[in-house]
């Protein structure tokens, strides 16, 4: 296993993730938006669905998936870009506000980290992914 090839590859996406949020000096902020949003997403896909798109990520990305997964834990369907948002922000806790700024801000970020993950993934992929999703949440997926 070549550990420096790894945290190479998760570096990298997460620089290419931090340049599309306008975040290149802040490369922690960066992976902790991404962590929120790729835990936000998991707790809306299936179990065999996550490891789908996992399987397409690097090697550190995926960790950040699976830390602290409980794949039998009940999951409440997200319907709407609000639902969403208060997923989401719920995963950043107590520093939601500072991590992203407003609600109004939220959804941007989403969208753009959600797009940062498409580019890694087959288009197979995420045709799957927005079947899985809500109606408005595929959409906003499909769309990022």
């Amino acid at each position: 296993m070549n550990i420096q090839k790894h945290a190479q590859n998760a570096l990298q996406f997460i620089g290419e993730l931090a340049e599309d949020l306008g975040l290149e000096k802040d490369l922690d902020k960066a992976g902790r938006l991404l962590r929120y949003c790729l835990l936000g997403l998991r707790d809306m896909l299936t179990v065999q669905e996550s490891f789908d798109m996992i399987s397409q990520l690097p090697l550190f990305i995926k960790g950040i998936y699976v830390d602290g997964w409980k794949i039998n834990e009940h999951k409440e369907k997200v319907k709407t870009p609000d639902q969403l948002i208060d997923v989401i922000v719920q995963h950043a806790g107590q520093s939601a506000l500072r991590e992203f700024e407003s609600r109004e801000m939220a959804l941007p970020i989403i969208q753009t980290v959600f797009r940062m993950i498409k580019r890694h993934i087959s288009q197979g992929e995420i045709d799957d992914i927005t079947a899985i999703l809500s109606k408005k949440i595929g959409q906003l997926w499909a769309t990022a």
